[in-house]
């Protein structure tokens, strides 16, 4: 189902915190977001009801394979919306007004499903078209408590629980939007946040991983699965988040802030140079053992206190060697993102880069990637 129907939605949509109320809570949640490539297509949903990665450092409310609740979805549609470039991602519901071409979407020819904790699934195929200048417009009735999503999706979201519209960010949504599309290879750009794009603005597709997905359109699909505060631990669990990479051609591997900063979950500190390294070995045997080609990436630059500072630079200058032993290519993303020499670990574009350092971090890939130098 992978390879046919492939992701072309760019933005990062798996699942780092959970919906939790303690008793069945009902809302409708709609998202407004930009495909890839637009046109008319073959559409199915995928959906995973399990949390991918620990969120915030200490993962209070939700952590690596954390199952998802037993809840129900009630309805779901997808619909189109004219773009009229909105400043303001909170203004997006009016300013993309009306919703026209909806079509129901549904699950073993029904309109309603219960899901059950840890559950993996597709909805039926539905096709619709999706022009220049509109949103794709998901939008769906659910009702349940334990719901993973997350709270970082950068496109401009919108709750109903039962009192109206309002704009924010808990609102789940698929994990992967998938389209029949003829691609050579597909991609998977595993992270935290820096992949994930948070720092680019709502609603702009500033980070680095949609600018590549929009250059590469042709040939490939690209699955952002970048996630706040994610850890390269979290992935080499071997649960629900790899194995959405395991399903791509290729994965680009860019951890190892949140593991030097917070580290592995439960672990109550940072993990050691030494520590992500074996993390590193652990993903790159996973991977490579579903058939994944792995592309490696440095750690980009991030505030660490002095320690973990001198523990990030002993990883980056270990990184090109572990390259070189499983012969993978390598892409140096500290050296567009670090404004000082010799590994200073200065952020030129922010903390989170902003849509500077995805345009800057995108070029120097898609040269890299097309084995050009940077």
């Amino acid at each position: 189902m992978f390879r046919q129907y492939v992701s072309n939605i760019p933005i990062g949509t798996g699942n780092n915190c959970i919906l939790e109320a303690g008793k069945p809570t009902r809302l409708k949640a709609r998202a407004y977001l930009r495909p890839t490539v637009c046109g008319e297509f073959t559409w199915r949903f995928y959906f995973s009801n399990t949390v991918d990665s620990t969120f915030n450092p200490r993962g209070e409310v939700a952590w690596r394979n954390k199952p998802g609740g037993c809840w129900r979805i009630l309805s779901a549609t997808v619909s189109t919306a004219p773009d009229r470039g909105c400043d303001k991602a909170s203004e997006v519901l009016r300013a993309a007004s009306p919703v026209t071409n909806t079509e129901n979407v549904t699950f073993d020819g029904k309109g309603e499903k219960n899901v059950s904790p840890d559950e993996r699934f597709w909805s039926d195929p539905v096709t619709f078209s999706v022009d220049e200048g509109s949103y794709l417009v998901w939008e769906w009735e659910i009702e349940g408590d334990g719901i993973p999503f997350t709270p970082d999706s950068q496109v401009p979201v919108f709750c109903d629980w039962g009192d109206g519209w309002r704009y924010g960010t808990d609102c789940p949504f698929p994990a992967l939007f998938g389209c029949e599309r003829t691609v050579k290879k597909r991609i998977a750009f595993l992270g935290d946040s820096i992949t994930q794009g948070c720092g680019t603005g709502i609603n702009e597709y500033g980070m680095w991983v949609a600018k590549i997905a929009r250059a590469l359109s042709d040939d490939y699909a690209v699955w952002n699965l970048g996630l706040g505060f994610g850890r390269g631990s979290d992935a080499a669990s071997d649960g629900a988040w790899l194995h959405k990479a395991k399903q791509c051609d290729i994965a680009v591997l860019t951890y190892g802030v949140n593991d030097l900063e917070s580290g592995s979950y439960g672990r109550g500190r940072g993990d050691t140079a030494v520590e992500f390294l074996e993390t590193e070995e652990t993903l790159i045997r996973l991977l490579t053992e579903a058939g994944v080609e792995v592309i490696l990436n440095t750690v980009p630059p991030f505030p660490l206190d002095k320690m973990k500072t001198e523990q990030w630079r002993i990883v980056n200058r270990a990184i090109p060697r572990l390259a070189a032993k499983h012969n993978l290519r390598l892409f140096d993303i500290e050296k567009v993102f670090d404004a000082s020499p010799d590994l200073g670990g200065l952020c030129q574009y922010g903390d989170h880069p902003d849509g500077r350092g995805g345009t800057a971090a995108a070029d120097a890939f898609l040269k890299f990637f097309n084995g050009d130098p940077f």
